[in-house]
């Protein structure tokens, strides 16, 4: 769903390296302006700085900040009969760029909703105040020596599966994280109580007014208000997509939203309680999935009948690694200490992208099991859990605030969490393990960085979250088009049950559900059926009666499933993925893995 414990985490599980060809282009070169002035950037995309108030309910309050925004034009003119306009798309989070899921994903999401000679749309992103390319940004741990210490400490505390104690060591850390965000506020960070989802809902609106003035043939005219946002959100793009309809229903055009968060289990005490309900579900189907691969799975052993007995000899396996954690040394020499959390936390990332971090759970967890911990080793470098600090130092700092910017946004959409005592924590931590044996703990650590936050948010929206019937007749406060809500069968930390409770709050809303395990069906595994639903919904408005069932069309361990293109692709890591009977690469998987992981940055 979002950031759950580190920087690095996210940047596996989302793929964090431009695609390949990609400039670093110099934002400062573009003078922000209060109106939307698109300026030719990185080849074939458009960029531009646009100026907005601190706080949008308080008009004598002159402070301005500055949002990056960045589209992949459409492949017609705007005065084309096919130009369908412009569709907003927020990648997750909160906290991560929407300008680098431009640079690497838009091209994709573009054959994702075009009808090629019907219908063709812009795709538009932007980071939300606060966040990568905007300013002010929040930057408490913005070093990357005060990152990385971070999350050295935070393997202390061992994922809060050691009781009380565990929990106190959290709790004093993000104590620590609040003190240094305060120290920042008072030496002149002064954005922290404006970058709630109201306030990024307010911005939306407000760049998809300016996007319609030239298209209405007058470029001073701010007489906007009635502009229709088209919106693809992903993840906590589903909080911002499910805030707007529910603020701003006469701005309604088409909104579809997958990876669905559940507003109330998000906004209110003790809160994310329903966020990993799936994520045993989907070990098990992993499982599954490995006994009908049989000898392409490397965990599988001749005369295995049921995915019980796998599943059974790799948590004996991960359970005896808590008991009696083992010491390694990675290939740069770096010292490590393993434990079963490594494995969790492994599997908790991948389940994201099942095709095809699945196969590279498999081999993995088998070589661990055979004595050889090289591959994970080399995934735990990649998340960030044993960081190189010789190079840290001297680093330059990072556009990546995402895990100052997860507490700064999260902490002000939620209820207030500061003053909570040990007894609470620990019971909280508790309550989300018994969800979730494989990542409640770890999706727990979530709410602890609110134990200590310093501010609380100027403006606040708590619902309710619903909307009215559409109409085609665009009358004032009434939606264009009814919502899509979109979700796999199986996702790992935003469950089906939550975009299922969420539809039914928003009159005539349809359920689009992908028979695939992952989260978010974009970013899961490919399926046509999926993908017409989408063109069809933003083209005609149209969504399905009630629910629609969408096959995948390949998943983990077929041959030659990819989800994205090779040439979208983004590849983390080092190392060919070979299956255990020497078949291929995976059809399209980069020699330079084993980590290949989606560009959408899904979170």
């Amino acid at each position: 769903m979002f950031l759950l414990r580190k920087p690095n985490l996210a940047v596996l599980v989302a793929g964090a390296t431009l695609a390949a060809g990609q400039a670093v282009f110099n934002w400062t070169t573009i003078t922000p302006s209060k109106e939307l002035v698109w300026h030719s950037c990185m080849t074939q995309f458009e960029c531009a700085r646009l100026l907005v108030p601190y706080n949008w309910q308080d008009k004598s309050d002159e402070r301005f900040m500055t949002l990056a925004i960045q589209k992949l034009p459409a492949v017609v003119p705007e005065d084309d009969p096919t130009f369908g306009g412009s569709i907003f798309a927020n990648p997750g989070g909160p906290g991560h760029s929407g300008t680098l899921m431009i640079q690497s994903a838009a091209e994709y999401l573009q054959q994702t909703v075009d009808k090629p000679g019907k219908r063709h749309y812009e795709i538009v992103s932007w980071d939300p105040r606060g966040i990568g390319n905007s300013v002010p940004k929040v930057e408490c741990l913005h070093r990357p020596y005060d990152v990385s210490s971070y999350n050295l400490e935070s393997r202390g505390y061992h994922a809060l599966d050691m009781g009380r104690t565990s929990v106190a060591y959290a709790l004093g850390i993000f104590q620590g994280i609040g003190l240094k965000c305060k120290w920042e506020m008072d030496h002149g960070l002064d954005i922290l109580p404006y970058l709630g989802t109201v306030d990024v809902v307010d911005d939306l609106k407000h760049m998809v007014e300016l996007v319609e003035i030239p298209r209405r043939g007058n470029m001073t005219s701010h007489n906007t208000t009635d502009a229709r946002l088209q919106f693809y959100g992903f993840s906590y793009g589903t909080v911002i997509g499910q805030m707007f309809a529910s603020r701003y229903p006469g701005n309604v055009g088409r909104i579809a939203v997958d990876g669905v968060v559940d507003m109330e289990d998000y906004i209110a005490t003790p809160g994310w309680l329903t966020s990993t309900a799936n994520m045993d579900n989907c070990a098990d189907h992993f499982f599954d999935l490995c006994l009908k691969a049989k000898t392409r799975c490397a965990l599988y052993k001749e005369g295995d009948k049921c995915a019980s007995e796998i599943e059974a000899r790799a948590e004996s396996f991960i359970e005896g690694l808590d008991r009696e954690p083992i010491g390694a040394v990675m290939s740069d020499g770096r010292r490590a200490v393993i434990t079963g959390h490594d494995f969790r936390l492994l599997f908790g990332t991948i389940a994201y992208n099942p095709v095809p971090s699945y196969e590279v759970f498999d081999l993995t967890l088998a070589s661990a099991m055979q004595g050889n911990y090289t591959l994970l080793l080399e995934a735990i470098a990649q998340m960030g859990e044993y960081p190189p600090l010789d190079q840290e130092c001297k680093a330059p700092i990072s556009m990546d605030n995402s895990l100052d910017t997860l507490a700064a946004v999260y902490c002000l959409d939620a209820d207030d969490l500061t003053g909570k005592d040990l007894d609470y924590w620990t019971a909280y931590a508790d309550k989300m393990a018994s969800t979730s044996k494989w990542f409640g703990f770890s999706v727990a650590q979530i709410q602890f960085a609110c134990s200590s936050w310093p501010v609380r948010p100027k403006n606040r929206f708590t619902g309710p979250f619903r909307s009215p019937p559409a109409t085609a007749a665009l009358a004032r406060d009434r939606p264009a088009a009814p919502m899509l809500f979109i979700s796999t069968r199986l996702d790992p930390v935003s469950p089906l049950a939550s975009a299922r409770n969420m539809q039914r709050r928003h009159a005539g809303a349809g359920l689009l559900i992908q028979e695939s395990s992952g989260h978010t069906a974009f970013n899961s595994a490919p399926s046509r059926c999926r993908d017409e639903t989408i063109r069809d919904f933003f083209d005609q408005g149209v969504v399905p009666d009630g629910e629609r069932i969408c096959k995948e069309d390949c998943g983990p361990w077929d041959v030659g499933c990819s989800v994205f293109k090779p040439g979208n692709r983004t590849v983390v890591g080092a190392g060919a993925v070979r299956r255990r009977d020497g078949s291929g690469d995976g059809g399209g998987r980069s020699d330079s893995g084993p980590l290949a992981l989606s560009p959408l940055r899904i979170l």
